[in-house]
């Protein structure tokens, strides 16, 4: 995959029939929104959209979308398919990190857009293990009858745009599931990183 072009705004151009198409950058400068076409390549399903990648591989600051990136949702509206593409790390969620892409009926793109961040060097060898972090996410939570936590280590990004090793903890209560939500424990100090309402989608 590593031979396929990777497109400057030029070549994009070209792909819209002379007209640029809309661009919306991130703070660091990079890509992060393409309202137009951005590929040339058939797109019928998840592996043809991750493939699609390479095409902005450079633009979006990606290393190699064939490794860092996965199906995580197509649907099928009419007239138009969206895949919803998760980043992921040797293997682990980078959580919130997510590209989505827009094709017509024909499997022609028309618009991609969505997180990405460069990642190297991340450690998931922590101090902190599974049971510590379910333990530390109880004292965030409302242990009565009909609790449950399930826990997943990933990549968090931080607002500075660090990435650090956490565990996600979901709080799952089949008496009360207003208060479900997901908890983040920093997989080496154990702190409480954030927690939001839990949403299924």
């Amino acid at each position: 995959m590593q031979s396929i072009e990777s497109y400057n705004l030029d070549n994009l151009k070209e792909l819209n029939g002379g007209i640029s198409p809309t661009i919306y950058y991130n703070e660091e400068g990079l890509v992060k929104g393409i309202y137009g076409k951005y590929t040339d390549m058939i797109i019928n399903n998840g592996k043809d959209a991750i493939h699609s990648l390479y095409n902005i591989k450079d633009l979006f600051g990606m290393y190699n979308p064939a490794k860092e990136f996965v199906l995580d949702k197509e649907m099928r509206q009419e007239n138009q398919v969206i895949y919803r593409l998760q980043q992921v790390y040797n293997g682990y969620l980078v959580y919130l990190n997510q590209i989505i892409i827009t094709v017509n009926e024909k499997g022609e793109a028309t618009s991609i857009s969505g997180k990405y961040t460069p990642l190297s060097n991340i450690s998931f060898d922590n101090k902190v293990d599974k049971e510590e972090a379910i333990e530390i996410a109880k004292k965030y939570s409302d242990e009565s009858k009909g609790a449950k936590y399930t826990s997943e280590k990933v990549v968090y990004i931080q607002n500075d745009n660090s990435a650090i090793t956490a565990w996600m903890i979901r709080y799952n209560n089949i008496n009360n599931i207003t208060k479900e939500k997901i908890i983040f424990i920093d997989a080496e100090s154990g702190k409480l990183l954030s927690e939001m309402p839990l949403v299924i989608n």
